[in-house]
């Protein structure tokens, strides 16, 4: 349950933030995502009686200040940092208290007979996921873009060109793929719910409906070729974090 919390901590934070970034600067978006972070990861820590363990949601004040634009190096250092998280927390599971509380209490009241056989862990880790993969996961994806647009750049200015240099995950935004943005969570979605229903033959048709919608603008880059990096190297990144998410569902103590 402590994955689960955090991960939900940090994928309301940033789904906040989102939500938010419309209507107000980056300063009080982030202060106010943080703030939903924590009070949410806070009732489920407490609701499902993780005890000190709660204290992984400091990292959720960390993880908003290193993504900020411009902190392209902050914002490598705290993905990786959540990974190191993720995997201690498991290499100390046998450590981790039952869960038990308010929210185990009220999930395991719902008149749902499909969720008997869904323990809370479970069904906890995949609510922290999809939570995650609405957003957070594109910090994650455009920090492994940012290399190919850094490298497009300089060839562009080695052309006369004149391209905008991108210094941080968040100013690359407008990727020569339009809709990444939107399409990149919609597609993880739908991949982790068909992977987690055991649908493998329909996750292929969703990745060939994927490549065949982007093979028009792709193969008018036959050129430079940077469409192409950029659509592997992105789907790559997107379809190893479902990855990940099913793994934890599938460990089930997360």
């Amino acid at each position: 349950m402590v994955v689960a919390t955090l991960l939900i901590a940090v994928g309301a934070s940033d789904v906040a933030r989102l939500v938010l970034g419309a209507a107000l600067g980056w300063r009080r978006d982030r202060l106010l995502g943080t703030a939903v972070g924590l009070v949410l990861g806070t009732i489920v820590a407490l609701g499902v009686g993780i005890g000190a363990w709660a204290a992984v949601l400091l990292f959720v004040p960390v993880w908003q200040l290193a993504t900020r634009p411009g902190r392209h190096r902050a914002a490598a250092a705290v993905v990786g940092l959540l990974g190191l998280l993720v995997v201690a927390v498991l290499a100390l599971g046998s450590a981790q208290p039952s869960p038990e509380g308010l929210v185990v209490t009220w999930y395991e009241a719902l008149p749902y007979a499909g969720l008997t056989a869904v323990p809370p862990e479970v069904a906890a880790i995949v609510a922290a996921s999809t939570l995650f993969l609405i957003e957070s996961a594109n910090v994650v994806v455009r920090l492994a873009l940012a290399p190919l647009t850094a490298k497009e750049t300089a060839e562009e200015r080695r052309t006369g060109d004149g391209a905008v240099l991108f210094r941080s995950p968040d100013d690359v935004l407008e990727l020569p793929l339009p809709g990444g943005r939107l399409i990149g969570p919609l597609e993880r979605i739908l991949i982790l719910a068909l992977a987690l229903a055991g649908q493998f033959t329909a996750i292929g048709a969703v990745v060939a409906a994927k490549g065949i919608i982007r093979f028009p603008e792709i193969s008018k880059d036959s050129a430079g070729g940077s469409k192409a990096e950029f659509f592997i190297v992105g789907s790559l990144a997107s379809w190893a974090l479902v990855g990940g998410a099913v793994a934890l569902a599938g460990l089930g103590t997360a």
